[in-house]
Parts: C-alpha cells; structure tokens; sequence
C-alpha cells in the first residue's frame, strides 16, 4: 500500500477498537465476557463490528447480539472471519 492510501485509512490498531458496553454487558451477564475474549482479537473485532453496524435496527441487533452469546456459550467460533494472517 502506498502512504496516501495509508494516509486514509482509519485508525486500525488494538486502542483503537471500541465494544459497545451494551454487547460487554450482555457477555458479562451471561458470564462470557472472559470466553469471548479468550477468542483471537481479528475474530473478537469481525464478530463485534457485525453487532455494531446494525445498532439502529434494533431487531437485527438483538439477534445478532443473542447468535454472539449461543455460539459463545458453545464455543464455536462462526462466521467468515479468518483472513489467514493477512490483517493479523
């Protein structure tokens, strides 16, 4: 990548990922906040920006946010997340 594409994109490091205290809450009320984030943090980041990006549509939120919890709960990683260390 060239330093004007890097120039434009937006922050990507570790400080710079933010998990809405709605999803933290319903993980720790569920007793999986330490489950999830025992998950790899390109998994943790994909999974809680899918719950995020929908949050003005509360149905599809819950969902997703709930779908989050069972396969937690299971421990089951889901969803298309693995880059093969391409983002890692």
């Amino acid at each position: 990548m060239t330093d004007a594409g890097r120039r434009v994109l937006p922050p990507l490091g570790p400080r710079s990922f933010r998990v809405d205290e709605d999803i933290v809450r319903a993980l720790k009320q569920a007793r999986l906040w330490t489950a999830f984030k025992a998950t790899p943090p390109l998994y943790q980041r994909v999974r809680v920006d899918n719950i995020q990006r929908v949050k003005a549509s509360p149905e599809e939120y819950e969902k997703r946010l709930n779908q989050l919890i069972v396969k937690t709960r299971e421990g089951v990683l889901y969803g298309a997340w693995d880059v093969y260390g391409r983002l890692a």
